[in-house]
């Protein structure tokens, strides 16, 4: 098919892959999509490392990953990083992401995924997005806007 002698190594795939600009090929994927009619927005935590690990560093205050940080969840408290995602409910396809720091609050990123799923007829959103700033920015823009 591609004539390839050997499967290329891990390392090879690895470092193509980062060469990739995966926003530009999910802006790509979801200009073929036309159906705008309900979105979600959430987000979830990226373990960095063991609780154990995390626990230990943070009484020495020895952290290997200055990207991570302490979040409380409905699990407990929980360290690593944050993934903010917003995304078409019908066909699953996520319009917008962005990773921070883990104890970077929904609502302080909330405009820019909000954004990414403005032509949407109705956002759904956890009580996170609860603020009237978010619901301002969504009535001026004739959106819909619920939470669960």
């Amino acid at each position: 098919m591609m004539d390839l002698k050997e499967i290329p190594s891990f390392q090879t795939l690895s470092r193509r892959a980062r060469k990739f600009d995966l926003h530009a090929i999910n802006r790509s994927i979801r200009f073929l999509y036309s159906m705008r009619e309900c979105a979600a927005i959430d987000s979830f935590m990226i373990h960095t490392c063991k609780y154990s690990t995390a626990s230990r560093r943070k009484v020495w205050g020895n952290y290997k990953d200055p990207e991570s940080g302490w979040s409380k969840t409905t699990k407990g408290w929980t360290y690593g990083r944050k993934c903010h995602m917003s995304l078409d409910i019908d066909s699953l396809l996520v319009m917008d992401w962005l990773v921070t720091r883990g104890n970077m609050h929904d609502s302080r990123v909330s405009h820019d995924l909000v954004d990414s799923v403005r032509n949407f007829s109705y956002i759904l959103a956890d009580s996170a997005y609860d603020t009237t700033d978010i619901y301002t920015d969504m009535l001026e823009k004739n959106t819909f806007f619920t939470h669960n």
